[in-house]
């Protein structure tokens, strides 16, 4: 049987890793949308926004999965792939949607007071899914470690 202080450390590298490929990922995500979007403030800003309300949405929806989880350590697992899985796939998808918001742009389909809100639900489709994942992975870090009330303080 592996010691909770191996497996602890273990988890505690996967966790640091995760956490830093998150950061890249907004940075990525950043980029591609400033593309189009621009890097105005505004644009910074809705992806900034819809990146942490993703992770609060998700330490919110996913904390509350998790202390009805059998296995938190599991859990987490889980989560870790579906954000592997959906960040890979949410690169190929902002391409798609930004397509569709230049082809409208070009149009002037799309009034200037359209664009912010427009901007605002791509970055949602886009990032909501992962990031929402990301914020779960902390409530599952520490359900896992801190199963009993003594455990907490550790």
């Amino acid at each position: 049987m592996v010691r909770l202080d191996s497996r602890f450390a273990a988890v505690a590298m996967i966790f640091l890793f995760s956490g830093a490929a998150g950061l890249i990922y907004q940075i990525v995500w950043m980029r591609k949308l400033g593309l189009v979007f621009g890097v105005t403030s505004q644009a910074v800003s809705v992806v900034l926004a819809v990146f942490m309300g993703g992770l609060s949405l998700g330490s919110w929806l996913l904390g509350r999965k998790v202390d009805a989880s059998k296995n938190p350590l599991r859990f987490y697992a889980a989560l870790e792939l579906g954000i592997a899985l959906t960040g890979a796939v949410s690169l190929y998808l902002i391409d798609y949607l930004v397509e569709a918001y230049v082809l409208l742009s070009k149009e002037s389909l799309l009034s200037f007071n359209l664009q912010l809100p427009l901007r605002v639900l791509i970055a949602a489709l886009v990032l909501g899914v992962p990031t929402t994942l990301m914020g779960g992975t902390l409530p599952a870090v520490v359900r896992a470690f801190t199963l009993h009330g003594r455990d907490i303080a550790r």
